[in-house]
């Protein structure tokens, strides 16, 4: 255990050393052509590696050498063409460990107070959502404020940044677009994806420059796949107090951009470059007249190999649910309870009814279930839960049996349950999922039982005129019953016939209805058999009895429509007023997040929130007890 654990450290070790060795490779990328005033072209180039000398830059046109003498070279901090810089930090609450903000707050301070006199800069923080803390300026003392007022807090919506500041460049399209990235986890409440991350970066045309600090949540080939395409560069650090060095180095890389000029002896029409800066070169393709980036950009390698992203992780959990699924199946067919031969042999010869019931249950009868459904039985009759799932059953008319209902609702909740944790976004996404997943079957079992109580009370009126017009006929009650029992349809034939079979069993007729009653939970029925009871014991015309229950039964059902229909409004009013403050809420969250953020962001907001809700539940059930009117 020991030599394990060593070598596990030393792993580790290795991991974060390699982790922390910088992504800088040497190239040259021309990020912008303009040929609008042909035949003046100039090109925008980004060299990634030492800083070159303007004398080793060497240009072709259309397979012909551009003298060196008629090519002007000129570092682009030092020409009037605007720069554009949005740093991206991520503020969520893992920054907090190791200072790794406060490192990021004096790195940023380093890096604005280092621009040039033709750069813009930009600020946006990353938590639970991205935020501009400043729009593109040259104020330092401004930058520098919004600096000092990140803090760290929430989850990481990286691509939500990553966006954000690729967005930030539409207003500004005469900016020269690069994004500077700082994270220490990977991306899990972002409402964007990454490859929308992506494609607003690549419509933005800019260059990114990542610097990761080494977590257990962090990704290197993610970041590593943002700037492949782009021309900047990737590093991460496993001590946070290395980031104002790697942001010196983003700074050297940024500032390592030329202005090339020089005057295009062609004709027009499509114009074919080669640069070559010492022993770099590049090629791009161009048409007189336009302007853009140059070329397409380099393709980027895949980040995760064939079971990354969201796709890729769902098929792994679906697999190893699969995997599962058919351990457990071993286990059952290895422990469970054989059948014997000569079961096996007499097993042909049984009804249909009982082979289906035989096959129906082999699952479920094996030895490691019924010991599993034993030790659920035990626990769930202790504090009556197995009582209340027997209740729910019968009136939902499910055919289950209390103890494996609960052994396999717990076992397939847990299962689910981790799957969606593993699989979501975030933990409190996993964790809403399997909440809804859990209450599916509850939900499910109530609803029939609703429906099927429902549909009961609305069959008691005619089957007691049924039984009525038997009684007249001159049969007797138990032949009444059954003649009720084959010419009604479920739920009230299957109570009907359930009773006929305990009666005919020996019970009292009276207590086989007086349980039809509880177990529906109709009053109706119940004041029924009652009259039935008193109707046996001391006499009198039943049918007549039957007969005045009905229509009483009708008449207070008429009674029922008609409140119904003069309480709607007022129904739909306690609706509306429960739903419309949380609909409003979410309509605002998804279309001005920033403007509703304001309310979650102090203790006054969410003291408005709390009281708001008070009130709308005190007028939501002031409402309903208004409304609500016995019968």
């Amino acid at each position: 255990m020991t030599r394990l654990r060593l070598a596990v450290a030393a792993l580790l070790a290795l991991g974060v050393g390699l982790a922390a060795t910088p992504a800088w490779a040497d190239g040259v990328t021309v990020r912008r052509v303009d040929t609008t005033g042909f035949p003046r072209i100039r090109l925008d180039v980004l060299v990634d590696g030492p800083a070159p000398r303007t004398t080793d830059f060497h240009l072709r046109e259309n397979g012909a050498a551009v003298p060196d003498s008629a090519v002007e070279v000129r570092p682009l901090q030092q020409t009037a063409s605007p720069v554009g810089t949005v740093l991206v930090i991520d503020t969520s609450g893992s920054m907090r460990s190791r200072g790794a903000l406060d490192q990021a707050e004096a790195a940023a301070h380093q890096f604005i107070a280092s621009r040039a006199a033709n750069e813009w800069t930009a600020l946006v923080s990353v938590s639970s959502q991205a935020v501009v803390r400043s729009d593109f300026t040259q104020d330092g003392a401004a930058l520098g404020a919004a600096v000092d007022a990140l803090r760290a807090d929430g989850e990481t919506a990286l691509w939500d940044g990553l966006s954000t500041a690729a967005h930030l460049y539409d207003r500004r399209p005469d900016l020269q677009p690069n994004v500077v990235l700082l994270s220490d986890g990977a991306d899990s409440v972002s409402t964007g994806t990454e490859a929308q991350a992506v494609a607003a970066l690549t419509g933005a045309h800019a260059a990114v420059f990542a610097v990761g600090i080494a977590s257990a949540e962090f990704d290197p080939t993610r970041l590593a796949g943002l700037v492949g395409g782009s021309g900047g560069s990737f590093s991460t650090s496993a001590d946070p107090a290395d980031l104002s060095a790697q942001f010196s180095r983003i700074r050297a890389a940024i500032e390592n951009q030329y202005e090339l000029l020089y005057t295009s002896s062609g004709a027009g029409g499509a114009l074919a470059v080669d640069l070559s800066v010492g022993s770099l070169t590049a090629e791009v393709q161009t048409q007189a007249g336009s302007t853009g980036v140059a070329a397409a950009p380099r393709p980027v390698p895949p980040a995760g190999g064939p079971f990354s992203g969201a796709a890729g992780r769902y098929l792994v959990l679906l697999l190893a649910a699969a995997a599962a699924g058919l351990g457990a199946l071993a286990l059952l067919l290895i422990f469970g309870r054989g059948r014997g031969s000569l079961e096996g042999r007499l097993g042909i010869y049984a009804t249909p009814a009982a082979a289906a019931e035989v096959s129906d249950g082999s699952l479920v009868e094996t030895g490691l279930v019924q010991k599993a459904v034993d030790i659920t039985s035990k626990i769930a009759d202790r504090g009556g839960l197995l009582d209340r799932v027997e209740a729910l059953l019968e009136q939902a008319n499910l055919p289950l049996r209390p103890a494996e209902a609960l052994f396999f609702y717990g076992a397939g909740v847990v299962l689910v349950g981790l799957l969606a944790v593993l699989g979501a976004p975030s933990a409190p996404v996993g964790a809403a999922f399997a909440g809804v997943v859990a209450a599916l079957p509850v939900v499910a079992a109530r609803v029939l039982r609703s429906r099927r109580l429902k549909a009961f009370e609305t069959q008691l009126p005619d089957t007691l005129n049924l039984l009525a017009g038997s009684l007249r006929a001159g049969y007797s009650f138990l032949q009444c019953v059954e003649a009720v029992a084959a010419e009604t349809s479920d739920p009230m034939a299957r109570e009907l016939r359930r009773a006929l079979a305990e009666a005919r069993l020996g019970r009292p007729v009276e207590d086989a209805l007086g349980d039809i009653a509880v177990r529906m939970q109709s009053r109706d029925f119940e004041w029924s058999v009652m009259a039935i009871r008193i109707q046996r014991e001391v006499g009198g015309n039943l049918a007549e009895l039957l007969q005045t229950v009905s229509e009483t039964m009708v008449a207070r059902a008429r009674m029922r429509g008609e409140v119904k229909a003069l309480t709607a409004e007022g129904r739909i009013s306690g609706i509306i007023m429960g739903l419309l403050p949380v609909a409003l809420g979410l309509f605002m969250f998804t279309a001005a997040p920033d403007y509703i953020h304001a309310l979650f962001a102090s203790a006054t907001g969410w003291g408005m929130v709390g009281v708001s809700t008070l009130m709308a539940l005190a007028g939501v059930a002031w409402i309903q007890k208004i409304v609500k009117i016995e019968i």
